[in-house]
């Protein structure tokens, strides 16, 4: 139950409202954040290009295990295929994006458990290979690291 819940937090929508939470914590800028927001948008695109042009079919359903009777409506935009995994890219951007503002160790052991545990949530319910998850991980270290910078 509980990684069903993470992954509903990891979904497109509340990721969104923490990545513009955060770009706006470190640029305080609206310019600077509209660049945020098109570069981790330009991600989501590449996660649906790879999702419709690369022929790599998710785990089959009888693997799933989500429990919650509640999904986002993003939940419903399906392409067959599973590679990258979006939850593992939307998680690794938000938390390459907000590693900056985090100061206390304690709260970057946080942060880094809870990207630990989403990446592990989407092989373990079933969701995504592996392979998917490496994928969408490394999509949000190159776009988090980029949109850090401008």
């Amino acid at each position: 139950m509980a990684l069903s819940v993470l992954s509903l937090v990891g979904s497109f929508e509340i990721t969104t409202i923490l990545v513009v939470g955060a770009g706006w914590l470190i640029r305080k800028n609206l310019k600077k954040l509209a660049i945020i927001l098109v570069i981790y948008a330009g991600g989501m695109g590449i996660e649906l290009a790879g999702k419709t042009f690369i022929n790599h079919p998710g785990p089959p359903e009888v693997y799933h295990r989500y429990q919650l009777s509640f999904v986002f409506p993003s939940s419903g935009v399906q392409t067959g295929n599973s590679y990258p995994s979006g939850h593992s890219y939307r998680t690794v951007f938000l938390a390459v994006l907000a590693w900056p503002l985090i100061k206390k160790k304690e709260w970057r052991a946080v942060v880094m458990a809870y990207v630990f545990l989403m990446l592990v949530s989407r092989v373990s319910l079933g969701e995504h290979w592996a392979s998917d998850v490496v994928g969408g991980g490394l999509l949000g270290i190159i776009l988090g690291r980029i949109a850090s910078r401008k």
